[in-house]
């Protein structure tokens, strides 16, 4: 994601996309930039105050990444600036069909935050995590699926 060196630089073998505003960057696998939803999203969905923020959406297949039930990877960035460390906090939807693992603590930069990590999704190898990470000005939630480790500048659903 935007916002420290460290997210800037894009390792060989990744492809950095950006948002249509240019306010959220993240650096994803080459493999995952086939598809791109740029123009942002409803913070809404995850009950927080409504509007539109800037979020994109990269994989190979957004119709399978949407699917729960897919092991197709992609990432999912959202900011809302809505949110700060005092804040209401997003609710995150629940997933019956994965097991739930210990939340943990994260830093990326200057962004504090959460993850939440989810495994064996419908008895299968699929994982994610879904990160709410916080900053002086706004947060960002994150998310990606694959069924391989994943190594990115942003947090993932692996």
């Amino acid at each position: 994601m935007t916002g420290s060196s460290a997210a800037s630089a894009t390792p060989p073998g990744w492809t950095r996309v950006r948002d249509v505003t240019g306010t959220v960057s993240v650096a994803v696998p080459d493999d995952w930039a086939r598809q791109l939803r740029d123009g942002g999203w409803k913070p809404a969905v995850v009950g927080l105050p409504g509007g539109h923020g800037p979020g994109l959406l990269v994989g190979p297949d957004l119709t399978g990444w949407a699917d729960a039930d897919s092991p197709t990877p992609g990432v999912f960035v959202g900011v809302s600036p809505s949110l700060t460390g005092t804040s209401v906090q997003p609710t995150l939807p629940d997933h019956p069909l994965c097991t739930r693992a210990a939340d943990r603590t994260i830093t990326v930069g200057s962004l504090r935050g959460s993850a939440r990590h989810w495994t064996r999704c419908a008895d299968t190898a699929t994982s994610f995590s879904e990160v709410t990470l916080v900053a002086a000005e706004a947060t960002s939630a994150s998310t990606s699926r694959s069924d391989r480790p994943v190594t990115s500048t942003a947090p993932t659903r692996s």
